[in-house]
This record gives C-alpha cells, structure tokens and sequence, in this order.
C-alpha cells in the first residue's frame, strides 16, 4: 500500500509541475472553465483535487475537469497551501467566474476520504494495467469504502455483472459492493434480486393476503384456482403469528411460520428434484413458494395482472431474504447471522380482516459460531438471539440474549418508559421460562434507547441490510 501511495504522490508532483501557474490566472486559461457551469450548481457542494495556487485564485480538478475558482477571502486561499484535498461550497457563478468557498471541517471527512480513494484507485489501476475510467474508478472507490481487498479479478468481475444491467448507476455499485463485502455470490440475478426486492416483509404479507380474499370473492372465478387461492390463505394464515395464545400454540405457530416463510423457493423446487413422488405425495411436497408461483402462473394466463405483481413482489422478497442466510464465499471477520423477519399479530385475526394497523414486524437474528471443521453453524449452547417486535407504527421491542453454557444475559431495550415498565414486570416470566429450556437467567438488563438493529447507509440514502448469515436449514 506504500509504494502505491508513493506511486501516486510521484505522478501528481510530476502532474503539478507540468501545470503550476505563476502569473495571475486568467478565466479562460482551463478550456474545460467554460463547462463548468454543466456540473456545477449554487450552494453545491463539491471535492476538488488543488492543482496550484496563485494570487486569489486556485486551479482544481474536479470529477476529471479543471477548472479556475475563486475564493471568498486571501484567508481562505491560505488554508489551502499545505493541503492536496478539500471540499469546497459554490457560492457564486457568474461571467466563467466561479467563487468557492470551504466546507467546514465536519462536512469534509466523507469527500476527504472520497478523494483520497480516487487517488488510491487510479495508482491501483495503474498497477494493474486496466483502463482509469469513470467505470473502474467507481468500482475501486466503492470496494475501498467497503474495506475490500482489490484485485484486477474483483474489478473484472464487478464490471462485468454492472454491464449487464442497461444505464448501471453509482446505487449499482454500492448495491454490487454490498453484496461483495458481504461474501456472498454477486451475479446480474443477485444483483437484480438486490435492485427490485421490496424486503418490507410484513407489507408484502398484508397486500398479498387482501388480494387474494379479494379475488377469490369474485364472480366466476374458475373452481381450481378457487381451491388453489383457498389453500394458499390457509398456508399464509398459519405463518401469521398469533401471539395471543397460549405459549405452546405460539411456539408451534412460531415453529410452523419459520418452516413456511424460512425454505426458499429455490429449496423447493430442489427437493421436487431429488425426491421421488412416493416419498412426497400430493401437493403436500410444495412449500408456501412454491404454490405461490404455480398460483401466479395460473392467474397470469387469466389475465389478472395486479394480483401477479402482488405475487412477484412477495416471492421477491422473500427470495432476497433467503439470498442473504446463504453460506458465504469466505468467513466474515463481523460474524454470521441467521435473520428472518415473520408477521405478527396481536390476538388472532380472521383471514379475511388481515389489515396494515394490527400486522406487525416480528425478526429473529441467531448468530453463528466458527468451527474449524464443521464451518458456521448455530451453537444452542453459545450464541446470541436477537429478537426485535414492532409493537405499532411507533412504538419498538429489542431482546438481545448472550448464552453460553447455558447461562443467559439478557438486555431488553424499549423505545418508550410504559414498555421498558412492562418488561421489567415480566422479567420474573422470562427467568421461568428460560429454566423450563434448561437455561440460566444469570443477569438482566431493561433500558430505554434505540431499538433498531445494525443497517448499512449506502450514498443513495436506501437502506441496506447487513448482510451476513447460513441457510434456515428447514
């Protein structure tokens, strides 16, 4: 990394002497000034690279453009001397004159190290003999930000899945780079299963159950799909979570709906594969998935448009849930999870008055512990299990319990006072129920904080799960 650092800093004092300016700068020196008003707007904020400096003006290379700047007072001008990099706000174009002002040091980390990746990434190239395109640039860039190891394959093989996707983006490359940094496969299906998901599980669920109630009360609707819309909500009822219950019918509830919502489709249609019909008889071999997409493909030669959308939104989902527990290419230094978000409802609810206000998000996380032989798996007896409820549009619940040895430490952390009151009154339930498992409260914490789980923020401010997990095995 040194002598790539090195090579850099040699080729941009080789860039500056070829164009330090010692006279006072005219406008229209840079050929590219008079396009700069295309990319530059007021109040922007931009990352420039300081070519030179001379009187009240300094010369910049900007996304690969020179240009000639300004800036708002000879104190400003002089931070500028000892520094390669800064971000900088337009404050005033006019006549090919472009005025600058600098950012405040809080604005600057991020374009800093925006602009230091560029300059990384251009040696890398160079070193690698590849083309220091916009391209190439922006895959190295985005992996540098993702703390992944370069190599002229990753590149390759990254440029090659973007240029599969017609007019690919920079929110395809983080896409691209996310699922990258997080071992798992990255091909045009994976990242297009990235781009179009909905991953709102539990809005998916509720929209999928009301079209279907809906289209099965229509008018001559043919008696198979009737039978096959009827078994599918008989499917999707049982993996809504009815946590009114009694504690042994929520655990085979629980149970039933990690089975349904937990086996991929691809799983599905594995097994149809493998295993002969004697083995799995009748339609009982198919999983929620599965009759899903023969359902679509029934309701799609009916020519009922809307509810297939519906569909494919649902599957999709899920699909992107079951792309992200899948054994990743190498260990992650972060660790493994399982997660799976499940509908929850609060007391039972008619299949036919499934609404937005009393369907609620329900996720599991498991971590995994290494084995040196037996690879990543879930240890009962050393582990964490995170489980995180969305009470109401507001309102959250997180239990993160630590267990080793079968000795647990649990922290429970509320969004509001009435919760974490509440969970302090139940906490001797927990102990019990916990022992009746065979564990050990050992000890306990209940505060009031941010209840929401570890995210990735990409540029494009889209949130990205963090991804890492191994297959549900169910």
């Amino acid at each position: 990394m040194t002598d790539l650092l090195n090579a850099g800093r040699s080729q941009k004092k080789s860039h500056l002497a070829m164009l330090n300016i010692t006279g006072p700068i005219q406008p229209n020196l840079p050929p590219s000034q008079e396009r700069a008003d295309q990319f530059l707007k007021v109040n922007q904020r931009i990352a420039g690279e300081i070519i030179s400096i001379s009187n009240e003006n300094v010369v910049l290379a900007v996304n690969g453009v020179q240009i000639v700047a300004k800036m708002t007072s000879a104190d400003q001008l002089a931070l500028l001397l000892d520094r390669r990099f800064a971000n900088f706000v337009v404050k005033e174009i006019a006549n090919n004159q472009i005025t600058l002002q600098l950012a405040s040091p809080a604005q600057n980390s991020t374009s800093q190290k925006a602009a230091a990746n560029n300059s990384i990434g251009l040696a890398l190239l160079e070193q690698y003999g590849l083309p220091a395109d916009a391209a190439n640039l922006s895959i190295v860039q985005a992996a540098l930000n993702r703390g992944l190891k370069i190599s002229p394959e990753l590149i390759n093989d990254m440029r090659q899945v973007l240029e599969a996707v017609p007019g690919w983006s920079q929110t395809d490359v983080q896409l691209a780079t996310a699922i990258k940094s997080a071992g798992l496969p990255l091909s045009e299906g994976s990242l297009n299963l990235a781009q179009n998901s909905i991953k709102d599980v539990t809005s998916n669920f509720i929209n999928l159950v009301n079209q279907l109630t809906e289209t099965l009360n229509r008018p001559g609707l043919p008696a198979q799909t009737q039978q096959m819309i009827r078994s599918t909500l008989s499917a999707l009822q049982n993996t809504l979570i009815q946590s009114g219950g009694s504690i042994e019918n929520i655990e085979q509830n629980l149970l039933i709906s990690i089975k349904g919502l937990g086996s991929s489709l691809e799983n599905e249609i594995s097994k149809l594969l493998t295993q002969s019909t004697k083995e799995y008889p009748g339609s009982n071999i198919n999983g929620i998935l599965f009759n899903l997409a023969s359902l679509r493909h029934e309701l799609a030669n009916a020519g009922m448009g809307r509810l297939v959308d519906t569909i494919d939104r649902f599957i999709e989902g899920m699909r992107w849930t079951h792309f992200v527990n899948v054994e990743p290419e190498q260990p992650l230094a972060k660790g493994q999870w399982t997660q799976l978000d499940l509908p929850i409802t609060f007391g039972f609810n008619a299949l036919n008055q499934v609404q937005q206000y009393n369907v609620h998000n329900l996720q599991i996380r498991v971590a995994h512990e290494e084995d040196s032989e037996e690879g990543s798996r879930i240890n009962p007896d050393y582990t964490r299990l995170v489980i995180h409820v969305d009470l109401n549009e507001f309102d959250t619940i997180k239990v993160d319990l630590s267990i080793v040895s079968k000795m647990v430490a649990a922290e429970i952390t509320a969004s509001n006072n009435e919760i974490c009151s509440k969970a302090s009154e139940e906490l001797d339930e927990l102990k019990m129920g916990l022992s009746n498992l065979g564990y050990t409260l050992k000890t306990s914490k209940i505060e009031l904080g941010n209840t929401i789980l570890e995210m990735d923020l990409d540029e494009s401010g889209k949130f990205l799960p963090t991804i890492s997990s191994i297959d549900l095995g169910v």
